[in-house]
């Protein structure tokens, strides 16, 4: 309730999440790095915060709308990755400058 009103709780929490994100991504055997990593991070960062929104209003015992959700975030996600021509991606992994 606070956070709409909260600029620098915003900031914070975006700071926050990011890392987040990246921590997970490097996990799982992926790179935080570069521009295709900055993507993965952002599509992440967006995926948590659209199944956390189903999940906070899910009242299933089985958290069946939050799975589902997350499942399909995911899938089209994979599918978008998919979709994008090899060498996109590519040369993508090859050009990293820091973004903070």
């Amino acid at each position: 309730a606070t956070i709409p009103g909260n600029p620098e709780a915003i900031a914070a929490g975006a700071s926050d999440l990011r890392r987040a994100m990246a921590q997970i991504l490097d996990l799982c055997g992926g790179s935080s790095g570069g521009i295709c990593g900055q993507v993965k991070l952002s599509a992440l960062g967006l995926i948590y915060l659209n199944v956390t929104r189903v999940w906070l209003r899910d009242e299933t015992p089985d958290n069946g709308k939050t799975m589902a959700a997350l499942d399909k975030a995911l899938a089209r996600a994979d599918s978008m990755m998919k979709s994008l021509p090899n060498g996109i991606l590519r040369s993508a992994r090859n050009v990293s400058p820091e973004i903070s």
